[in-house]
């Protein structure tokens, strides 16, 4: 296992992970079967009969993990399909919130021609009774795979279970109002909740449970905006201002009933995430989009100041802030914000390996000059990957790693054997360059854990299916903050021989030995219940 994070200190030590990573985790955190029925039985993923616990007990935890986890990651649509079909995304989530299977064609028909608010009109004129449990239903359940989550080994779980230990904060993106808020809420049906925080509570109770502290993300961000494209820019206003009042409560109730050594668990807020456009001009989306100046989102906000939970700082985040016009636009927009709202500028750093270190490095001095007017400075996000221009050839094929090497050779005037060695020195080039502007970070956030679980990776192959690119599916950009995190496959390889692996590179052939190591285990955990039950006969 190869570690890539940067040469700086700082208190917060932070890692993401997302909705399905936790609760893949919280399986794997199991250590009784109790423990196990009890999440499953909570968990709205899965819909496991009680029929099925009772026959868990007969079978070895470790066996009814591994079952779960592929169970888990089958009920996500695959993103090919999800891309290029949503409606199996939608027939997906109505079937598993209780629509009968002769009924749902009849609701894709409506969601062609209406959309989301057809269905919603269809359920509640055939449902009535129901409606609420089928939106909630809905509303927890995750459609679609995101970040390759469906080829993550149970391996590469563990691998990551392990290295938990190394951080002190988890970075969870479920605050988000796209998350909390549920699109399908009448306020003419009674007791039905409009903000639903189940996501976040799960995921808050998995930090709690592993004593990390939190990083809630986030209040307001790019696809809060888009869905609420359509409204009137009162109404937005005063959905925003409902939103940010729920959630400011729910972050100090949360925090007044969990701490961690006598502080809050939730450390700090993203109160605004990626308002600056990625292009120029660089302009406020909300006003460019709904004509809200800042001074009338500083309203909106106002009570998330006068009612800030304890111990919590707030954070304004941004990517792209190596560009200079975009970070001069950022700090602009700080500027104008209510004094002593924000008290972080969250740089994310999501950067390529060819990223100039000039850049960076004037980057940090304008942090550093923030600081010393008493605003803090966080890496949020950091990954570093491979450029996707040089992902492909000229005939849309993916180059070997052999091949890649030799091109940054090429286009530089040292030599390096691989891309890990390349992205090990460049991690080391960039660290000094923000060192040497003497600033002191509040924290270090990584976004990428493994090649696998890679957002840049699901961005590159979205864009080849959404715009039928004529190129390979990508496997790797190489971004992970941990590679070969499946440890045990070395010890699983030598009990099938050791030249299996070396003579089979492909990765659907890996994939097959690792299904047989796995079945090969659980044949020897029965055989062995199985001896342990006749001698005790």
């Amino acid at each position: 296992m190869q570690k890539f994070s940067l040469e700086l200190e700082a208190p917060i030590k932070g890692i993401y992970l997302n909705t399905e990573t936790i609760d893949l985790l919280s399986i794997i955190q199991c250590k009784t079967m109790d423990e196990l029925k009890a999440f499953v039985t909570n968990c709205p993923q899965l819909n496991i009969s009680e029929e099925d616990l009772i026959n868990c007990n007969e079978r070895s935890i470790e066996d009814v993990k591994r079952d779960l986890v592929e169970q888990y990651k089958k009920t996500l649509v695959p993103m090919e399909q999800s891309v290029r079909n949503f409606e199996s995304v939608i027939k997906s989530i109505l079937r598993h919130s209780g629509i009968d299977d002769k009924e749902i064609e009849s609701y894709i028909s409506v969601f062609k021609n209406e959309g989301h608010e057809g269905i919603k009109q269809k359920l509640k004129t055939e449902h009535p009774k129901d409606y609420s449990t089928f939106a909630e239903k809905a509303h927890r359940f995750i459609g679609a795979e995101r970040d390759q989550i469906k080829s993550v080994t149970y391996e590469e779980l563990s691998g990551i279970n392990d290295v938990l230990f190394d951080y002190n904060t988890v970075l969870i993106a479920t605050g988000c109002y796209c998350d909390v808020a549920d699109k399908m809420y009448d306020e003419q049906i009674h007791g039905m909740r409009k903000y639903d925080f189940d996501y976040l509570q799960r995921s808050l109770d998995f930090c709690y449970r592993n004593g990390k502290y939190v990083r809630y993300h986030a209040l307001l961000d790019k696809h809060t905006l888009r869905d609420m494209v359509g409204k009137s820019k009162e109404d937005v206003i005063k959905e925003l201002e409902e939103y940010v009042r729920q959630s400011i409560d729910f972050i100090s109730n949360y925090n007044k009933e969990h701490k961690i050594e006598g502080k809050s668990i939730i450390s700090s807020v993203d109160l605004f995430n990626e308002i600056i456009s990625f292009d120029e001009p660089y302009k406020n989306i909300w006003e460019e989009t709904f004509g809200i100046s800042t001074e009338e989102l500083m309203e909106v906000f106002q009570y998330a100041l006068d009612n800030k939970p304890d111990g919590v700082t707030y954070v304004y985040n941004e990517p792209f802030l190596e560009n200079p016009e975009r970070r001069q636009a950022v700090i602009k927009q700080l500027a104008q914000f209510t004094p002593g709202l924000i008290d972080t500028i969250g740089t994310q750093m999501h950067i390529e390996m060819t990223q100039n270190t000039v850049d960076v490095r004037q980057s940090f001095e304008d942090f550093k000059k923030l600081e010393d007017l008493g605003i803090g400075t966080q890496i949020t996000e950091f990954d570093m990957c491979l450029p996707e221009i040089v992902m492909f050839d000229e005939n849309g094929k993916v180059p070997s790693e052999k091949d890649l090497v030799n091109l940054i050779n090429n286009n530089n005037n040292f030599t390096v054997e691989s891309i890990a060695e390349f992205k090990k020195m460049k991690i080391s080039e960039i660290s000094k360059a923000i060192e040497e502007t003497g600033i002191h970070l509040d924290g270090i956030t990584y976004w990428s854990i493994s090649d696998t679980l890679d957002h840049n990776l699901e961005r590159t192959n979205r864009k080849t299916y959404e715009q039928n690119l004529s190129r390979d599916i990508a496997r790797t950009r190489y971004s992970g903050l941990y590679s070969d995190l499946e440890k045990s496959k070395t010890i699983s390889t030598q009990r099938l021989g050791q030249e299996t692996l070396e003579e089979q590179k492909d990765i659907a052939l890996l994939d097959e030995i690792e299904n047989a190591q796995a079945k090969q285990q659980r044949d020897i955990e029965k055989e062995r219940e199985t001896q342990e039950e006749e001698k005790d006969r």
